[in-house]
């Protein structure tokens, strides 16, 4: 039987590779992008990574619910989603929880590996 904690949030996992010559201005994007997403009430995560060696991107983010995370992408299209196909290319999208039937329509297109909760706990 699947654990039903945290069955209401919605996160994905972004791995994306920095284009050449473009992560001073990827980093400066990051920071509107981190910005931003602060002000989100339904965020609850919202971590950036970078490979030692400044190529590889890995983005964690999670949100209260489908609307949380539906509010953010819709934002994340509308305002940042150019400027960060311009820096990076994305190489792995998973998204994970139980997303509604909207969120799975706006993103789809990204090819998700959807992942939904089976066991385990948040805090």
């Amino acid at each position: 039987m699947a654990d039903t904690v945290g069955s209401r949030t919605v996160g994905w996992f972004v791995e994306a590779t920095v284009r050449d010559g473009r992560l001073d201005d990827f980093a400066a994007l990051v920071d509107e992008m981190v910005a931003g997403t602060a002000a989100e009430a339904g965020t609850t995560n919202y971590e950036w990574y970078l490979s030692e060696d400044g190529t590889t991107i890995h983005i964690w983010e999670k949100y209260a619910d489908s609307d949380a995370a539906l509010s953010h992408v819709l934002g994340f299209i509308e305002k940042w989603s150019g400027r960060f196909g311009e820096c990076v290319e994305m190489t792995r999208f998973d998204v994970y929880g139980d997303p509604d039937e909207r969120i799975r329509e706006t993103v789809g297109s990204w090819g998700p590996r959807w992942m939904g909760h089976w066991r385990g706990f948040a805090r």
